[in-house]
């Protein structure tokens, strides 16, 4: 028989997964999925425990090794990203695909992001803005983590040999290097999104001109997917046009939620 769980405990789980969720822990899509079904199965094997905040804690950190978790890069992320307005969410979203010279992918995407927003910090979002700091942390110890093809950032300053190749950067299931169930090396992934960009003809520069301006108007619940979206179109896997029209889709549908 299931287990039923009274209003406290609901609660509990509740706010257990808040607190998970701010730790890293996986809460949607396929690997999601696969947490919620070990903590199922914990509340259901030891019917004799509450359900509380605390034991649900205890029973996710004696299962930590065997379930799904963001990296820190992609936590910070979602803290900053999330403390954002959602006219500076857009405003971002907007310059971050546009922009070709910092990698937007994987865990250095992720940091750039939280380096350039923590920058912009007591400035209204802006494609200026955001030029600005990336001239500024252009010359920073910390700096940025460039893309390999750029050809100058701001103020003139060339590719250098040690900047490297991009890597892979927001959502999985979160991350679109794993999308149909396999990785795919950083640099191959960006190659052949150069590659497919020097071939589009002008309706297709135009569909994907629509799919950047679709993809800024998403809300931040459904980011993640709507990013997933995009970068088919960008990698080449499917057209603009039918990039546009998923993502139409899915902002409609999150309109009506």
């Amino acid at each position: 028989m299931a287990r039923i769980l009274n209003e406290q405990e609901v609660q509990a789980i509740i706010e257990a997964e808040k607190i998970l969720i701010g730790r890293g822990f996986e809460s949607e899509g396929s690997t999601g999925g696969a947490n919620a079904a070990l903590v199922k199965a914990y509340l259901e094997l030891n019917t004799g425990i509450p359900a509380t905040v605390t034991n649900i804690l205890a029973a996710v950190e004696a299962m930590k090794d065997r379930m799904a978790w963001k990296s820190s890069a992609e936590v910070a992320y979602n803290s900053v990203f999330g403390s954002l307005s959602e006219i500076d969410k857009g405003s971002f979203a907007a310059w971050w695909f546009k922009q070709k010279q910092v990698v937007i992918l994987g865990n250095p995407g992720y940091e750039n992001a939280v380096k350039l927003l923590n920058w912009c910090k007591g400035r209204a979002v802006s494609a200026t803005v955001l030029d600005q700091a990336v001239s500024n942390l252009a010359g920073s110890r910390d700096g940025l983590h460039w893309t390999a093809k750029r050809d100058q950032i701001p103020q003139g300053r060339p590719a250098r040999a040690g900047d490297g190749p991009p890597e892979a950067f927001m959502p999985k299931d979160q991350h679109p290097d794993q999308l149909s169930g396999k990785h795919r090396h950083s640099l191959d992934h960006d190659e052949k999104k150069e590659t497919f960009a020097t071939k589009l003809d002008q309706n297709e520069a135009k569909w994907k001109e629509m799919s950047e301006a679709k993809l800024a108007s998403g809300s931040h619940h459904s980011m993640r997917i709507l990013r997933e979206v995009f970068e088919l179109g960008a990698n080449g896997s499917q057209s603009w046009a039918n990039t546009f029209r998923q993502l139409a889709e899915i902002v409609k549908n999150q309109s009506r939620v």
